[in-house]
This record gives C-alpha cells, sequence and structure tokens, in this order.
C-alpha cells in the first residue's frame, strides 16, 4: 500500500512540474520595417527549448512561469538578439539589425 501511495505522488508532481509552463508568443521581423523573418531561431538560454519563426516571422515557445528568462533570436546575416522575458510577458516584437 505504501509503494502505491509512493508511486502516486510520484506521477503527480511529475505532473506538477509539467504543468508550470506557458507558451509565450512572437513575431520576429527587420528593424525599421515591417518585413517579417522566416526561419529565425529562438531559444531559452540555459535550457533546450526552441523554435523557429514560421513563414510569417510567427512563432511560439514554451518558458518557465514563475522568473525571467534570456530569449536568444539567431538569424543568419543578422545581429543575434538577447532580450530579457518577465514572467508577466505573454507575446514580443523582435526587431533583427
Amino acid at each position: 500500500m505504501n509503494r502505491l501511495y509512493l508511486a502516486c505522488m510520484l506521477l503527480l508532481a511529475v505532473f506538477t512540474v509539467q504543468a508550470q509552463t506557458r507558451k509565450l508568443s512572437g513575431t520576429v521581423v527587420e528593424s525599421g520595417t515591417t518585413t517579417t523573418i522566416p526561419g529565425a531561431n529562438i531559444s531559452v538560454a540555459g535550457t533546450d527549448a526552441k523554435a523557429v519563426s514560421d513563414v510569417n516571422g510567427k512563432f511560439a515557445i514554451d518558458v518557465a512561469t514563475d522568473k525571467a528568462y534570456t530569449l536568444v533570436i539567431k538569424y543568419v546575416g543578422y545581429t543575434d538578439q538577447s532580450i530579457v522575458i518577465q514572467p508577466t510577458d505573454q507575446s514580443i516584437k523582435v526587431n533583427m539589425t
């Protein structure tokens, strides 16, 4: 009985940890224009979380809900961008130069 209880508690803990993420969405554009950048690489520094902007420059990536983190955006021919994201941010616009 104790083993069953322990197994259930461990499973509950795993699901709780997974529930502490949210989606951050955004658009990658060329600075000073409205030209979107498809294929830009977006990652969360220090984690394995990654995304690629779609044909319209849009992306969505899973991020932590309880802390600030750094989003890194890279695309060939542009300067890499590092943006600090706050827990309250839901959507961002990335201007590539």
